[in-house]
């Protein structure tokens, strides 16, 4: 992809819709732990985020009570109406192992529910970064004209990064140009603790040449990755996620 039409790309994205959904705390969690990868909105009336969301386009959940914690983009969306209890039942069949909703939700809070939207989701990633936002007053989802904030983002590592101690931003800078991350000074908040100043050279890597004593320290291995939480502008908090398809015990 040129770095022309990645841009176009990402204005593109930028002028669709976003969205703020506050979920509870332990929902979070499973989101971030991408157990839950459905968002489920089983409401009485037809309002937000029924007939309102489209597949691309980005949510900023926040902890109910609490910060922003993460963001996701829609894979996919189903939408029902007219439910009926019969209905909510199979809905629960078809839908409860990816919502990971309680019977209690399903079948006593949500009993009365008549409009259900289903939210799958992709590119699950931490942020302390959301769009600035009135008080809910009891609203739980809102739709939003398109931010353009600090994105999180994941490098996936490879057997050169691992053995020379790098990473590399190039994909990242492809796909979104509207970070403006190169010709700046970065913080880093690592996983050991340490926080270090960097910026990125003309191959598009990180300058700070520590990374390879950090990936032998957390035995980071080939197909692992390093995420980046936005902070600020300029500030990420580094987090190491391993493939645990590598981690086969015997």
């Amino acid at each position: 992809m040129s770095h022309t039409l990645g841009y176009l790309i990402a204005l593109y994205f930028e002028s669709m819709p976003q969205h703020i959904a506050i979920l509870k705390r332990e929902y979070l969690k499973l989101v971030l732990a991408q157990i839950k990868t459905v968002e489920s909105r089983l409401t009485y009336n037809a309002i937000a985020p029924w007939q309102q969301i489209n597949p691309n386009e980005r949510i900023y959940f926040k902890q109910s009570g609490g910060p922003f914690r993460a963001t996701a983009v829609v894979e996919h969306v189903d939408f029902f109406d007219h439910v009926t209890p019969d209905k909510l039942r199979k809905l629960y069949d078809r839908f409860n192992d990816a919502v990971c909703g309680s019977k209690d939700y399903w079948f006593i809070t949500k009993a009365t529910a008549r409009y259900a939207t289903f939210i799958t989701l992709r590119e699950v990633l931490p942020t302390s970064v959301g769009p600035t936002m009135k008080p809910s007053q009891g609203l739980a989802w809102f739709v939003i004209d398109p931010v353009t904030i600090p994105l999180p983002f994941a490098v996936t590592l490879t057997d050169g990064a691992i053995k020379n101690g790098y990473i590399s931003l190039s994909q990242i800078i492809k796909q979104h140009p509207q970070q403006c991350l190169t010709d700046k000074l970065l913080t880093l908040h690592l996983p050991n603790k340490e926080i270090v100043q960097t910026d990125i050279t003309d191959k598009k890597t990180l300058r700070w040449r520590g990374w390879k004593q950090l990936y032998q320290t957390f035995n980071m291995q080939l197909d692992d990755r390093v995420l980046f939480e936005p902070l600020d502008s300029l500030t990420y908090r580094v987090h190491f996620e391993a493939n645990d398809t590598h981690r086969v015990s015997f």
